[in-house]
Protein backbone atom coordinates (compact mmCIF):
# COMPACT_ATOMS: atom_id res chain seq x y z
CA UNK A 1 0.00 0.00 0.00
CA UNK A 2 1.37 3.37 -1.10
CA UNK A 3 1.63 6.56 1.41
CA UNK A 4 -1.33 7.94 -0.47
CA UNK A 5 -3.63 4.77 0.15
CA UNK A 6 -2.68 4.99 3.76
CA UNK A 7 -3.67 8.47 3.81
CA UNK A 8 -6.63 7.32 2.34
CA UNK A 9 -7.81 5.29 4.56
CA UNK A 10 -6.86 6.97 7.81
CA UNK A 11 -8.93 9.75 6.32
CA UNK A 12 -12.12 6.95 6.07
CA UNK A 13 -10.93 5.91 9.46
CA UNK A 14 -11.57 9.32 10.69
CA UNK A 15 -14.81 10.25 9.05
CA UNK A 16 -16.18 6.93 9.89
CA UNK A 17 -15.67 7.75 13.83
CA UNK A 18 -17.26 11.16 13.35
CA UNK A 19 -13.38 13.21 13.51
CA UNK A 20 -13.87 15.67 11.42
CA UNK A 21 -11.48 18.12 12.27
CA UNK A 22 -8.80 15.07 11.89
CA UNK A 23 -10.84 14.24 8.82
CA UNK A 24 -10.04 17.88 7.54
CA UNK A 25 -6.39 18.02 8.41
CA UNK A 26 -5.82 14.64 6.90
CA UNK A 27 -7.31 15.76 3.54
CA UNK A 28 -5.23 18.87 3.76
CA UNK A 29 -2.66 16.47 4.13
CA UNK A 30 -3.14 14.35 1.32
CA UNK A 31 -3.89 17.15 -0.80
CA UNK A 32 -0.24 18.35 -0.13
CA UNK A 33 1.14 15.02 -0.70
CA UNK A 34 -0.87 15.18 -4.38
CA UNK A 35 1.22 18.29 -5.07
CA UNK A 36 4.20 16.82 -3.88
CA UNK A 37 3.99 13.94 -6.51
CA UNK A 38 2.62 17.02 -9.45
CA UNK A 39 5.74 18.90 -8.55
CA UNK A 40 8.17 16.66 -9.50
CA UNK A 41 6.87 16.09 -13.09
CA UNK A 42 6.04 19.74 -14.00
CA UNK A 43 8.79 22.70 -15.13
CA UNK A 44 7.92 26.14 -13.34
CA UNK A 45 8.66 29.21 -14.25
CA UNK A 46 9.07 32.67 -12.08
CA UNK A 47 7.60 35.77 -13.21
CA UNK A 48 6.31 39.05 -11.65
CA UNK A 49 6.97 37.28 -7.98
CA UNK A 50 5.58 33.57 -8.31
CA UNK A 51 6.05 30.55 -9.73
CA UNK A 52 3.52 29.69 -12.62
CA UNK A 53 3.29 26.03 -14.77
CA UNK A 54 2.60 26.34 -18.71
CA UNK A 55 -0.15 26.50 -19.81
CA UNK A 56 -1.71 27.52 -15.95
CA UNK A 57 -2.16 31.19 -14.86
CA UNK A 58 -2.98 30.15 -11.26
CA UNK A 59 0.29 30.95 -9.46
CA UNK A 60 1.97 28.62 -6.97
CA UNK A 61 3.55 29.64 -3.77
CA UNK A 62 6.67 31.20 -3.51
CA UNK A 63 7.81 30.47 -0.41
CA UNK A 64 6.24 26.83 -0.38
CA UNK A 65 8.37 26.02 -3.75
CA UNK A 66 11.43 27.45 -2.85
CA UNK A 67 11.82 26.29 0.97
CA UNK A 68 10.07 22.76 0.61
CA UNK A 69 9.53 22.29 -3.26
CA UNK A 70 5.62 21.90 -2.62
CA UNK A 71 3.48 23.46 -5.45
CA UNK A 72 0.43 24.54 -3.70
CA UNK A 73 -1.63 27.50 -5.75
CA UNK A 74 -2.26 30.17 -4.17
CA UNK A 75 -6.08 31.13 -4.09
CA UNK A 76 -6.99 35.00 -5.06
CA UNK A 77 -8.73 36.99 -1.99
CA UNK A 78 -9.36 40.18 -3.86
CA UNK A 79 -8.37 42.84 -5.39
CA UNK A 80 -6.71 45.62 -3.86
CA UNK A 81 -8.24 49.11 -3.19
CA UNK A 82 -6.86 52.44 -5.37
CA UNK A 83 -4.86 54.05 -2.42
CA UNK A 84 -4.65 51.24 0.38
CA UNK A 85 -1.05 51.32 -0.26
CA UNK A 86 1.47 54.36 -0.47
CA UNK A 87 3.34 51.94 -2.82
CA UNK A 88 0.48 50.93 -4.96
CA UNK A 89 -1.22 54.55 -4.94
CA UNK A 90 -3.55 53.14 -8.44
CA UNK A 91 -4.69 50.15 -6.21
CA UNK A 92 -2.83 47.82 -9.42
CA UNK A 93 -2.61 44.67 -7.48
CA UNK A 94 -4.25 41.08 -6.29
CA UNK A 95 -3.95 39.68 -2.64
CA UNK A 96 -3.50 36.07 -2.66
CA UNK A 97 -2.82 33.79 0.25
CA UNK A 98 -1.26 29.72 -0.23
CA UNK A 99 -3.78 27.55 2.34
CA UNK A 100 -0.58 25.68 3.24
CA UNK A 101 1.49 28.08 4.41
CA UNK A 102 -0.93 30.93 4.86
CA UNK A 103 1.58 33.65 4.04
CA UNK A 104 -0.09 36.60 1.52
CA UNK A 105 1.71 38.01 -2.01
CA UNK A 106 0.37 41.01 -3.80
CA UNK A 107 0.70 40.07 -7.28
CA UNK A 108 -0.46 42.37 -10.27
CA UNK A 109 -2.69 40.26 -11.83
CA UNK A 110 -5.66 38.29 -10.38
CA UNK A 111 -8.28 35.73 -11.08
Amino acid sequence: MDINEHVKKLCQMAKDANQTELYGELLELREALMEQVKSDNIALTFKEGAWYADGDETPFCPHCYEVHKLTVHLKCLYQLEKGLYDSDPAGTGWQWQCSNCKNEIRLPHGQ
